[in-house]
C-alpha cells in the first residue's frame, strides 16, 4: 500500500503541476514539479509490480493452499488455470468463469524453473469451512 500511495500521489501532484503548467508556461518551478512527481509516481508503479510479482511468487512456493483461496481454486490440480473474472460459489464449489487461459498460471509463477510448468505448482484443496 505504500508503493500505490507513492504512486498515486506522485500522479496526482503531477497532474495539479501540469494544470497550472499550462496556466504559466514560463514558471520554472512548475515544469520542475511535473519532473520529480512523475518520477516519483513512475519508480513506484515500476516498483510495484516487482514487488507484487516478488510476493506472487513466494506465496505460490510457501502458501499454496492461500494461493489457491486468493485464485478461487477449489480442486487440486497439476497446472493451474489463470483465472479472469468470475466469483466463487462456495456451496458448488465450483466458480463462474467469463475467461480461463489454461497453464498460464503455473507457467507464469515459476517460469524460470528448471521443470515444466505443469508439475511445479499443485493448489491443494482447502480443508474445513470456508468463510467468505
Amino acid at each position: 500500500m505504500i508503493l500505490a500511495s507513492y504512486c498515486a500521489a506522485g500522479f496526482a501532484t503531477a497532474g495539479v503541476h501540469a494544470l497550472l503548467a499550462l496556466r504559466d508556461r514560463s514558471n520554472r518551478f512548475h515544469q520542475r514539479a511535473i519532473a520529480i512527481a512523475l518520477l516519483v509516481g513512475g519508480s513506484a508503479a515500476v516498483a510495484q509490480a516487482v514487488s507484487g510479482d516478488a510476493l506472487a511468487r513466494m506465496t505460490a512456493r510457501n502458501l499454496p493452499t492461500k494461493l489457491a483461496a486468493m485464485e478461487g481454486d477449489f480442486q487440486t490440480r497439476s497446472g493451474a488455470p489463470l483465472r479472469i473474472g468470475g466469483l466463487p460459489d462456495v456451496r458448488t464449489s465450483r466458480r463462474d468463469i467469463p475467461s480461463k487461459f489454461q497453464m498460464v498460471l503455473a507457467c507464469w509463477l515459476f517460469i524460470r524453473r528448471t521443470q515444466p510448468c505443469g508439475d511445479r505448482i499443485r493448489l491443494h484443496r482447502m480443508s474445513g469451512r470456508m468463510c467468505w
